[in-house]
């Protein structure tokens, strides 16, 4: 029976493994590696004997016999130490906590999974992720309603909403005090795949404001941004259950813009929430830049070295918001991982790379010496450095005044998540979703926490993009 099992264990796992090395993670592969690596040791060992038994009893001296013997146990030893080693992490080394860990439950991340939200055919189909039938808005609600609460630790929206704005407030100094009238909340969404810069190629800013089909593969309405459903049921909460007025809800991203599936989905059952994008037209607020200034900490990243770098400026949803959510999209990159911390990439207007809207008049676009984000990564292909100990402006992104420590909650729409920056949505195969889509959201007040499981999930999926040997460790670093 053992070695009927391991038998059959080996050749299973040689055939799941081998076409998809990623595989090895699998909690059946798990299972099936050690007892497939016990038969073959099992069976070389055996063979090894066998021979040097052979050998003892003919006509060779006893002195050989054991060299044979001792080759056995020399080949054992090599098979040993020559078998890999499955981990469900980088191969950074182990190490403690780092830093002071946030939240009402420090360190709190908050998955839910609700495998029937989502029912797509997938990136090719002629019907679209983000419309109806597709995504169930009933089931989006009871996700963001759990994850609502268990980020506040209670057992009600409303007393979750409160618990938050609670926190968040006594914080920064503001004393134990809820949400009050008149404060300004900011969400930044990603909308990578609607980017400005790309004019009216992606999305009709001209016209209908239609997101592009026939831009890149002639799918690109399949690539995906924040969920419509997602992004309501965040505004019913906001308006219904924390109390929050229309006319104090921005909803947007400065570098992209905001294509007509989600104005269609929003703006019929909240008219007066301001929804910004890089352009500005069909109803939609142009973001412009206030003269809150942003501050890098280091002064050397320019994109052109020697010249004096521009000076950032915050935009006006987030200079003149009183609170931030961060609104990720789960996606892979060629740094690694799109998270809340990459989110805030598209948040200063003016593109990573120092490309700009108005650089030469109004929308006469060009590039100015701003500091480079792009520079700062651990992508080599970017111009970044690979492997940990470097400058990663994330941390500035994340830790500045103005943007990361006005952040009240941050949240990571998984429903269909992003193989790689353009976000190609891909059906997960690792357990528990077994072939389906992610259909997942994450909540937290601890940005790095949030970030850290998001880099987990990816990279126990997608390895090849998430933890690519390129980066050196660099985007779990």
């Amino acid at each position: 029976m053992w070695s009927g099992t391991g038998l059959f264990s080996l050749v299973w796992f040689l055939a799941r493994v081998i076409p998809k090395p990623s595989r090895a993670a699998y909690p059946c592969q798990r299972v099936a590696f050690p007892l497939a690596s016990g038969f073959v040791l099992w069976v070389m060992a055996l063979l090894g004997s066998a021979f040097a038994w052979r050998k003892a009893r003919g006509r060779v001296a006893f002195w050989k016999a054991c060299l044979w013997g001792a080759a056995a146990l020399a080949g054992f030893a090599l098979v040993v130490t020559s078998l890999p080693v499955w981990r469900a992490r980088a191969d950074n080394p182990p190490h403690g906590i780092y830093g002071v860990a946030k939240g009402i439950s420090p360190g709190r991340v908050v998955w839910v999974h609700g495998p029937e939200a989502t029912h797509w055919e997938g990136y090719t189909s002629t019907e679209h992720w983000y419309e109806t039938n597709h995504t169930d808005l009933a089931v989006v609600e009871a996700m963001m309603s759990k994850v609502v609460q268990s980020v506040g630790g209670t057992h009600t929206d409303a007393a979750a909403w409160e618990a938050i704005f609670r926190y968040f407030n006594q914080q920064h100094g503001r004393g134990a005090r809820g949400y009050q009238a008149g404060e300004n909340i900011a969400i930044k969404i990603n909308l990578t795949t609607c980017n400005a810069r790309s004019g009216s190629s992606t999305v009709a800013i001209n016209t209908t404001y239609e997101k592009s089909n026939a831009y890149s593969d002639g799918h690109w309405l399949n690539t995906i941004d924040n969920s419509p459903q997602m992004l309501l049921s965040l505004l019913r909460h906001l308006v219904y259950v924390a109390g929050v007025a229309q006319t104090n809800i921005y909803l947007g991203d400065p570098t992209g813009n905001f294509p007509r599936y989600l104005w269609n989905k929003l703006h019929p059952e909240f008219p007066a929430v301001h929804y910004f994008d890089n352009y500005g037209g069909s109803g939609r607020m142009r973001c412009q830049l206030s003269g809150v200034p942003f501050h890098w900490s280091v002064t050397n990243a320019a994109v052109n070295p020697g010249q004096p770098i521009v000076q950032d400026y915050v935009p006006v949803p987030f200079a003149q918001a009183d609170y931030i959510i961060d609104f990720a999209v789960l996606k892979g990159h060629s740094v690694g991982i799109t998270g809340c911390g990459k989110n805030f990439y598209g948040a200063l207007l003016r593109c990573p790379d120092g490309y700009y809207r108005d650089a030469n008049g109004a929308n006469q676009g060009g590039s100015l010496n701003y500091s480079s984000m792009h520079l700062s990564t651990p992508d080599p292909a970017q111009g970044g450095p690979p492997g940990l100990g470097h400058y990663r402006c994330i941390v500035d992104l994340v830790g500045s005044p103005v943007l990361g420590a006005k952040t009240l909650l941050w949240l990571v729409d998984g429903l269909f998540a992003g193989y790689y920056w353009d976000s190609h949505p891909r059906t997960w195969n690792m357990a528990p979703f077994n072939g389906r889509w992610p259909s997942s959201l994450f909540a937290s007040q601890d940005p790095v926490a949030i970030d850290s499981v998001c880099y987990d999930f990816l990279r126990n999926e997608w390895p090849a993009v998430a933890d690519n040997s390129g980066l050196q460790g660099g985007a779990e670093g």
